[in-house]
């Protein structure tokens, strides 16, 4: 029995398999002569990639030259430009719903009783929305197993892409290997919450010693570790004035500074330097 998670009325499967037109199911043997000239005349394809997954019951439709099913918790994934049915063979119980993944936004398309029954067009963004809103619930004991079941299939992909996206850097060598490397670094420095990264720990993130690490981030970016993370203190400086909300301590906090009076005395070295 596959485990599923209730949300508004409606069962969804907690755990999906994901499969493409070339690891599908086959079913041409279990479908009719008319069945089959059914599927062959309402064919259609979009350039972008398309996802059907499939809430209830089964899904019988075509992709490419092949009659494929679709079980209760597993969706696939359509290449752009690939052929399929625009709908499937009729089902009464089956729940389906289609996800077109397009540039800034996404398609949803939910097919019940053998018709569309919601269609939605969801922009990226709204990503954001979605990460406050779970926060919100989490300590909410009613949302509580649908903000679990979002967190997870959330992470699951952060994760995948996370672990990809090391995986194809963890094969390069040398001089490319190097760059990806400082990269990261720095990308790491612009993210960090407060300016107080040293020049140790960026080191032992990088996995060098701190002479070679040292050697290697002036080669990078042009200048000495001390000087350039300056410049990226006073450019933060800069930002957070502009923000009239947070607080001088805030501020100290965020560049870096032990307290308001360090962050004074910071203050008063750049306006001799200005003068």
């Amino acid at each position: 029995m596959i485990q599923q998670i209730n949300i508004n009325g409606l069962d969804i499967p907690s755990d999906w398999t994901f499969l493409t037109s070339e690891t599908c199911c086959d079913a041409s043997a279990k479908v009719s002569a008319e069945e089959k000239q059914w599927l062959e005349t309402h064919e259609h394809f979009h350039i972008y990639r398309e996802i059907l997954a499939v809430v209830r019951g089964d899904c019988i439709f075509k992709a490419g030259n092949r009659i494929l099913q679709l079980h209760e918790g597993e969706m696939i994934m359509l290449k752009p430009h690939e052929r399929h049915t625009t709908g499937h063979l009729p089902d009464d119980h089956a729940i389906y719903l289609w996800c077109m993944l397009v540039p800034c936004h996404i398609g949803m398309i939910l097919w019940k009783n053998n018709q569309l029954d919601y269609f939605s067009v969801i922009s990226t963004r709204i990503f954001d929305q979605l990460l406050t809103r779970i926060v919100a619930e989490c300590s909410d004991p009613v949302a509580k197993s649908c903000v679990e079941y979002e967190i997870k299939q959330i992470m699951s992909a952060l994760i995948c892409d996370f672990f990809y996206r090391d995986q194809i850097q963890s094969g390069q060598t040398g001089k490319s290997y190097q760059n990806s490397v400082m990269q990261k670094i720095l990308s790491y420095i612009d993210s960090a919450a407060a300016m107080n990264c040293s020049l140790g720990s960026l080191a032992s993130l990088a996995g060098y010693s701190r002479p070679h690490f040292q050697r290697l981030f002036h080669e990078y970016t042009g200048c000495p570790f001390r000087d350039f993370m300056e410049k990226k203190r006073i450019d933060r400086y800069g930002d957070l004035l502009g923000k009239s909300n947070l607080s001088k301590k805030e501020i100290s906090t965020l560049l870096g500074f032990s307290s308001t009076a360090a962050l004074n005395h910071w203050e008063k070295k750049l306006n001799l330097k200005k003068s």
